[in-house]
């Protein structure tokens, strides 16, 4: 269950003069970020595994991924940092702004000290613990202590990344983050071309990391009154902040089991050379979530202004349109991976890692299309601030995950960690279905018939024809994976043909769902 929502379900006049504009353009500067980071990397993964090998691409993404889920060390206070400084913004009260930073500017910096300690002082066990081959063990234990620098400043990052938020200057950010993961990819690629190898571009990605900290940190001294670093805050501001950020510390950890865990649980069960077979599969698929989840997220806040008005008919009317139109557009997009996943794979990577792929991207796409559907769901329980109820199905969602991953890893290899995924992501209807009857109190039933029934008839169609264009590219031989695709991206269009010919979703509606 990822927390996001949709601009364009969002109209000018649904809210006050001013702000339809402001979310519109928070959500072009979220989607336009993603969309540049997720197709630099995406493209820059041939060339990785080119220059790295399938093992040294796998423990590069194991060791850059520490920068982002050792970040768990914040406890939260990244969320709240965005809730506070907006709150305190809009009051005028820019001492407590500052104080709000600086607070979780403090605990960022413990966590950080912790963290790097405890991947300096455990080296050798986390290298072992992974098993990296023999001959990139040292390389892999140098790159480990370079990555530990990296994480530190990416706990500060993720500080003053959430200053920019509260400030509601997703401008700013959007710009940075786009162009440092653009500079990053691109600087890495020179590296690798350039003759340098895993430690080279890990010391690279460090170093960007580096150069993007210090940026913010200026972008957020110049956006906000009066702000300087200070380690010595009242005590109450740490109380106000890990009051709102305990839950949703619940949910990073959550999303670590269901991401970065489970990389780590491959590389323990069957080595790091196993890691891209899934972690690649899962960039696709997560990426796509983000791009939609870049979109949903403006529902939050106007979710908690209806929530504040009582005006429960407008948030109910909300949640159905916004629901609807999510599942319109995320449905036929994912259907076209989990059934072309294989030639998707063969003309991007190769037929060898199409083979050992193609049913993990299937199976993440399944898991991720269901995660997509609890998307406004989960952003209407965070503005409704019935935040302990996503956390605590993100709870059980994590357990289970972590258990059947270790179970079916062990006894089908990658495809069973990516089963284990799909498996536990099968409680998404169940969470739908609370949150539409007990949170925004609509009948489930009227709920579901208004927002799936309508497209049985063409995902039916579009999985038979997908089926029958595969087969006979297979009796015909099966070697040119371009006509199917290009085929597959056809009955794409037509999906959204037939959604606009039925009027079940309009081009002239979107924006007027309040």
């Amino acid at each position: 269950m990822n927390g996001t929502g949709s601009k364009a379900l969002v109209t000018s006049s649904s809210v006050s003069p001013g702000v339809g504009p402001q979310l519109l353009r928070n959500a072009l500067f979220n989607s336009s970020s993603w969309c540049v980071i997720v197709l630099v990397n995406l493209a820059a993964i041939p060339l990785f595994i080119r220059y790295l090998g399938v093992e040294g691409y796998g423990i590069y993404l194991l060791l850059t991924g520490l920068f982002g889920y050792f970040g768990l060390l914040d406890f939260g206070l990244s969320d709240s940092v965005v809730k506070y400084v907006a709150h305190h913004q809009e009051l005028g009260d820019h001492e407590s702004v500052a104080e709000s930073v600086n607070a979780a500017l403090f605990v960022q910096v413990i966590g950080g000290v912790v963290g790097v300690s405890v991947l300096c002082a455990f080296n050798p066990q986390i290298i072992r613990a992974l098993h990296v081959s023999p001959a990139l063990a040292p390389v892999a234990s140098m790159a480990l202590y370079v990555s530990a620098a990296g994480f530190f400043c990416k706990m500060l990052l993720n500080t003053y990344n959430a200053a920019l938020k509260g400030l509601q200057r997703f401008d700013l950010l959007a710009k940075t983050t786009a162009g440092y993961s653009f500079a990053t990819a691109i600087a890495a690629v020179l590296v690798l071309i350039a003759g340098g190898r895993l430690l080279e571009v890990i010391m690279v990605t460090v170093l960007m990391t580096v150069t993007n900290l210090v940026t913010v940190l200026f972008l957020v001294s110049r956006s906000m009154a009066r702000y300087r670093v200070a380690l010595r805050v009242r005590p109450e501001r740490f109380r106000a902040l890990f009051g709102f950020g305990a839950y949703t510390f619940i949910m990073r950890i959550a999303g670590a089991l269901n991401t970065y865990i489970l990389q780590v649980v491959i590389a323990v069960i069957l080595g790091a050379g196993a890691v891209p077979y899934f972690a690649v599969p899962l960039r696709v698929t997560s990426g796509m979530e983000a791009g939609l989840s870049s979109l949903v997220t403006v529902i939050f806040p106007f979710v908690s202004k209806l929530k504040a008005r009582e005006s429960m008919e407008s948030l109910q009317r909300l949640y159905s349109n916004a629901s609807r139109y999510v599942v319109a557009l995320s449905t036929p997009p994912f259907l076209f991976i989990i059934i072309f996943s294989h030639p998707i794979l063969r003309i991007w990577l190769g037929p060898r890692f199409a083979e050992n792929g193609w049913l993990v991207l299937s199976f993440l796409a399944t898991s991720s299309l269901l995660a997509t559907w609890t998307m406004v769901p989960v952003n209407t329980a965070f503005g409704t601030g019935d935040i302990k109820v996503v956390a605590a199905f993100s709870s059980v969602v994590a357990g289970l995950n972590l258990l059947f991953s270790v179970l079916f890893t062990t006894k089908l290899g990658v495809t069973g960690t990516a089963a284990a995924v799909l498996v536990t992501q099968a409680q998404a209807p169940v969470f739908i279905w609370y949150v539409t009857r007990r949170v925004v109190r609509v009948s489930p039933r009227k709920y579901f018939g208004g927002v799936f029934a309508f497209h049985i008839p063409p995902a039916l169609g579009f999985c038979l024809l997908s089926l029958g264009i595969l087969w006979t590219a297979e009796v015909r031989g099966g070697h040119d994976a371009l006509p199917p695709l290009a085929l597959g991206t056809a009955l794409i269009a037509l999906y959204y043909c037939f959604l606009l010919k039925f009027r079940f979703v309009s081009l002239n509606e979107v924006g007027r769902s309040a």
